[in-house]
């Protein structure tokens, strides 16, 4: 075992130890409000649809799915949901709690939709799901869309340090021996 693998967790277990501040999960998860864990969760139900309908339809010459195309329509069109949604003031949760489905199902579900939608991700972008996710805590701290703003941002900064350590030190992409042959 390469002891990477080790540095980053042994630096996670300790930074309670060594460090003068305190740092719990709870902490992280009770600063996002119900509204943005649910329209974050609106946002990953359609990106997986969309990416599954336009993926049957944009195809290259070959017969394979073109996935930059995809990707890019299906993240822009929810996107644009989920901003028409925030925008026009709707109440999810209303709207949900309408259909019948009670706040203590809701609240058990919403996490297992983002945790799915967090794992397809990454099944779908691979190791890039890491920074896609720091970008997007930074961007949701910067405008203000939770209490605890520090904390998120570090938090993404945090999961973009890790992906370029990833890539760097662990990921290297060996270069090919360029070979010259002669007649």
């Amino acid at each position: 075992m390469k002891r990477e693998f080790l540095l980053i967790p042994s630096v996670i277990i300790l930074l309670n130890v060594v460090s003068a501040a305190t740092f719990r999960i709870g902490d992280v998860l009770n600063s996002f409000d119900s509204e943005t864990v649910t329209l974050t969760a609106l946002f990953l139900i359609f990106f997986a649809f969309l990416h599954f309908i336009l993926s049957k339809f944009f195809k290259d010459k070959n017969g394979e799915t073109n996935k930059a195309i995809v990707g890019v329509i299906s993240l822009a069109i929810s996107f644009l949901i989920i901003y028409g949604i925030y925008k026009t003031g709707m109440n999810v949760e209303d709207q949900i709690y309408g259909l019948g489905i009670n706040s203590g199902l809701l609240s058990t579900l919403i996490p297992i939709i983002l945790i799915v939608g967090a794992v397809f991700l990454f099944v779908k972008l691979g190791l890039r799901t890491l920074a896609i996710i720091g970008a997007f805590f930074i961007v949701v701290s910067l405008f203000g869309w939770v209490y605890e703003k520090e904390i998120l941002f570090w938090f993404g900064a945090a999961l973009i340090i890790l992906f370029a350590l990833l890539r760097i030190f662990i990921f290297k992409k060996k270069k090919p021996i360029a070979i010259r042959l002669s007649n």
